[in-house]
């Protein structure tokens, strides 16, 4: 990982709203992904999926990224689908 990603990431990793559901965007060059994450049995959410694509060499294309969650998970399987 690279590590001004890793900085950023770490100042993020306490943020509640960032341990739960929601939708994101990876943008790369020139490739945008969409993605859903719904709250894990680890007590952590859309910042472990956005981790995982960080560690796939497959999926490490992008480098920004814009989440949307919500201040009380309110985001369902079915709000995110």
């Amino acid at each position: 990982m690279h590590s001004k990603f890793h900085a950023i990431v770490e100042s993020f990793k306490n943020r509640d709203e960032l341990k739960q559901s929601g939708i994101y965007f990876l943008f790369g060059e020139n490739e945008v992904y969409i993605g859903q994450a719904g709250s894990r049995k680890n007590g952590n959410g859309i910042l472990d999926r956005i981790f995982e694509h960080k560690r796939n060499a497959k999926k490490n294309y992008w480098n920004e990224a814009v989440i949307f969650t919500t201040s009380n998970n309110s985001l369902g399987s079915t709000e995110i689908s």
